[in-house]
């Protein structure tokens, strides 16, 4: 579990390309005090933009279905 985890969200991604995103100082605060633990070398940027990647894949089927749902029909 620990080794499908540190491949699934601990994972190096390239620093390029990246925008500024805020999340709660609860969520910053947690994410400091656990990655130099269990990933001394990840980056909480690559940790959450991780964590987003995930469940948008996981949950593709059902953010389309709303999208698709909330579209206004123009006719």
């Amino acid at each position: 579990k620990c080794s499908f985890y540190r491949k699934r969200f601990l994972k190096c991604k390239s620093t390029s390309n990246r925008s500024h995103v805020y999340i709660d100082r609860e969520n910053l605060d947690l994410i400091r005090s656990l990655l130099p633990i269990i990933d001394p070398k990840a980056t909480i940027s690559g940790f959450v933009s991780n964590i987003v990647a995930d469940h948008i894949a996981e949950n593709a089927t059902t953010i389309n279905k709303i999208f698709e749902d909330s579209k206004t029909k123009l006719f």
